[in-house]
């Protein structure tokens, strides 16, 4: 009689190499995701950045508009006081 060798050796290197291998791919995993989390942060961050710009330019213009319409305002108001005073 042959004497076959047991499938216990095997067993006892192979279920620890297959608990590495997806304690590995669930590393690789949440190293994948915590990158995509960093990169989606940074992105949100320049998108901030613009908005930003973007908010001080439209101050800007609005400044611009205001200070405009008050001297349109002024030269309106001095020609109103003008015809009014003709009237009298």
């Amino acid at each position: 009689m042959t004497a076959y060798p047991s499938a216990a050796p095997a067993n006892d290197w192979l279920r620890p190499a297959v608990v590495l291998g997806a304690l590995a791919l669930l590393l690789a995993a949440f190293h994948g995701v915590r990158q995509e989390i960093k990169d989606v942060r940074q992105e949100i961050q320049g998108v901030r950045q613009e908005i930003q710009g973007v908010r001080l330019e439209f101050k800007a213009d609005l400044q611009a508009v205001e200070t405009r319409l008050r001297a349109d305002n002024r030269a309106l108001e001095d020609k109103l006081d003008r015809v009014l005073e003709t009237l009298r």
